[in-house]
C-alpha cells in the first residue's frame, strides 16, 4: 500500500492506493422438496380415506392451542407427516408424454444403424 501526498487541492486528506483480491463464496443450492404423487389422492379412494382419517386424528389434538403461529406450524407439520407417510414419491426422471416404448425402440435402431455406417466408412 502506498500513499500519495496531496491532491493539489487545499485539503489535508492523503490519497491511498492499494490492490486486493476477493474470493467469491459459492452459493449452495437449497435441497429440493420431495415430490409426491398427489394425483393418487384423487383417484384412489382407499388412500383418500386413509389420509382423511389420519388428518382428522391429528386435528383433534389441536383444539387446545390458542396461539395462531403455533397452531399453523402444527397443522403444517401434521399434514406433511401424513403425506410423507401415506403418499408415494414421484420418480425423479419421467419421460415426456410423447415418448413411449415404440419411439425408444426406433431411436435405438437408428443409433445401431448409424454406428454400423460409421464402421463401414472407416
Amino acid at each position: 500500500m502506498k500513499s500519495l501526498p496531496g491532491a493539489d487541492c487545499d485539503s489535508d486528506h492523503i490519497l491511498v492506493m492499494c490492490t486486493f483480491q476477493l474470493k467469491r463464496e459459492k452459493l449452495r443450492k437449497a435441497m429440493a422438496n420431495p415430490k409426491f404423487q398427489m394425483d393418487l389422492i384423487k383417484s384412489d379412494e382407499k388412500l383418500r380415506d386413509k389420509i382423511a382419517i389420519a388428518v382428522h386424528n391429528n386435528y383433534e389434538t389441536l383444539n387446545n392451542m390458542s396461539k395462531v403461529e403455533e397452531l399453523w406450524s402444527e397443522i403444517k407439520n401434521s399434514l406433511n407427516k401424513v403425506i410423507e407417510k401415506n403418499v408415494p414419491r414421484k420418480d425423479n426422471k419421467e419421460n415426456k408424454k410423447w415418448i413411449n416404448k415404440e419411439i425408444l425402440d426406433l431411436m435405438e435402431e437408428r443409433r445401431k444403424s448409424n454406428n454400423a455406417e460409421a464402421k463401414t466408412q472407416t
